[in-house]
């Protein structure tokens, strides 16, 4: 019975990894066809939201949850990073053009929610110091066992264990989450 277990687990964990494999494929999509643009999210309406900003690139049209996630109450598990979008003025919640990115590669697009959030994307910017306690009070940093999947801005996603993931939002000069 607990093979069986993990071998679900497992391909719920290859469906997540999947789900965002395939946004980072209309994170691209939107990319080339917006000025290089990285998609907007804020509260300022639906129109400023990234779940909309995507649905047409995606095939279904529609973001879903993380098949781990039986017991979210959010209609998404996945939410963007706050930091790629304007903070302050007019263009605020506008999405950063991704030639000012230092690391696209390195540099956290969407990371899975907890079961109990409710925001399509994350508040970052609002903490002064963004350390590992924070960044684990809004990303479910274990939803996999004792992993997390992560979509980075280049369109790449992977699975990174928690202690991977605290090093790399530790490390000196990290583009993690900063642009």
């Amino acid at each position: 019975m607990a093979a069986v277990k993990g071998a679900t687990d497992k391909a719920r964990t290859i469906k997540c990894l999947s789900n965002l494999r395939q946004v980072g494929t209309a994170v691209q999509l939107y990319v080339s066809e917006n000025q290089g643009s990285l998609p907007d999210t804020s509260h300022a309406g639906l129109e400023l939201s990234w779940t909309n900003t995507l649905a047409p690139y995606l095939t279904t049209n529609y973001l879903s949850k993380c098949p781990c996630a039986q017991h979210a109450i959010a209609k998404v598990t996945y939410a963007w990073n706050d930091l790629l979008t304007e903070q302050v003025g007019p263009n605020k919640g506008r999405g950063f053009p991704i030639n000012r990115l230092r690391s696209p590669s390195a540099t956290l697009a969407i990371a899975e929610l907890p079961d109990d959030a409710v925001s399509e994307h994350f508040h970052f910017a609002l903490e002064r110091r963004l350390t590992p306690t924070t960044f684990r009070k809004s990303v479910e940093v274990e939803r996999h066992g004792l992993s997390a999947n992560y979509l980075f801005t280049d369109g790449h996603a992977e699975t990174l264990s928690w202690p991977s993931a605290q090093s790399r939002l530790t490390a000196p000069n990290s583009a993690f989450l900063q642009p």
